[in-house]
């Protein structure tokens, strides 16, 4: 495989952006193939909360849930692969919690990677509503629950003791002090972003790694634009080359490569002009939203 191809004068950008070591590790990290893989599987596509500039463009998808069968087929799959091995696994959404198979997922998971890390990513908006087998299943699959704290009224220290109680690891997506806020990543509809740029500079790259219908995808924003594509009338292209078949690769060193590497989709990312730190609100379904 390659090196990747670097589009004009993007070396000289990269390095005026990255004015300190630590950034620019943290972008060169994007092109190195990662030492074991990371994942996640959105078990529903839709979600109960609707956040503003949802990166998974849940606030417009359509209800729609993960198959039971299909992705225990691909997470034996991937075991297969990667010799039972993975870094972690975060089961998310949508909002995960509305999958009503959602205690399955937990223990196909944990039989196929016995040692990984494994999280639910969740908005806590159902926690309260899950039953005692819930919560049994995550203490004896030692699955880690990781609500975001959102500026709603919560009794988060309700599931914190609940998860006590359970002896259930408990562990804030963000810090458990801080209020949610926003990331607005904007797009291109028609394509005319350099890919490379965005791939080296974007935070969900070779670090969101996404698993869908037996393919990984290097982020997010790919497999799930489709909800966008429905929604608004536009036509963000996804091809075979934005991801690689899991069914048909040779080994897990070609999925890490490939992982680490730009796809065609990239060219519809605006990463330079991302935001961040926004007020968090719910979503207008309004298109300025995304682009």
């Amino acid at each position: 495989m390659g090196p990747i191809k670097f589009c004009k004068k993007l070396k000289e950008k990269i390095l005026m952006a990255s004015n300190s070591a630590a950034r620019i590790t943290e972008v060169m990290t994007r092109a190195t193939p990662r030492a074991i893989l990371t994942f996640e599987v959105a078990l529903a596509q839709h979600c109960n909360l609707n956040c503003a500039y949802c990166d998974h463009f849940s606030p417009v998808a359509e209800p729609e849930l993960a198959d039971f069968d299909e992705t225990a087929r691909d997470f034996a799959r991937l075991s297969e692969l990667f010799g039972g091995h993975a870094e972690e696994i975060r089961l998310l959404g949508g909002e995960p919690l509305l999958h009503p198979e959602i205690i399955r997922f937990l223990k196909m998971a944990r039989e196929n990677f016995p040692k990984a890390n494994i999280d639910i990513v969740t908005n806590g908006i159902k926690l309260p509503t899950q039953p005692e087998e819930f919560w049994i299943a995550c203490r004896d699959n030692q699955i880690t629950i990781r609500p975001t704290k959102y500026p709603l009224s919560f009794d988060y220290n309700a599931m914190e003791e609940r998860a006590r109680q359970y002896q259930v690891k408990y562990r804030y997506y963000n810090d458990g002090s801080t209020v949610k806020t926003l990331y607005h990543s904007m797009l291109d509809p028609e394509g005319r972003q350099c890919g490379t740029q965005n791939f080296l500079t974007c935070y969900r790259a070779n670090q969101c790694i996404y698993l869908e219908h037996g393919r990984l995808y290097p982020c997010t924003a790919a497999p799930t634009a489709r909800h966008l594509n429905r929604y608004f009338g536009t036509d963000l292209e996804l091809l075979p080359e934005d991801s690689i078949d899991i069914y048909k690769a040779a080994s897990a060193r070609e999925v890490l490569e490939f992982l680490a590497r730009p796809i065609p989709f990239c060219r519809y990312c605006m990463i330079s002009k991302t935001e961040s730190g926004l007020p968090w609100r719910q979503s207008e379904k309004d298109i300025k939203e995304w682009t």
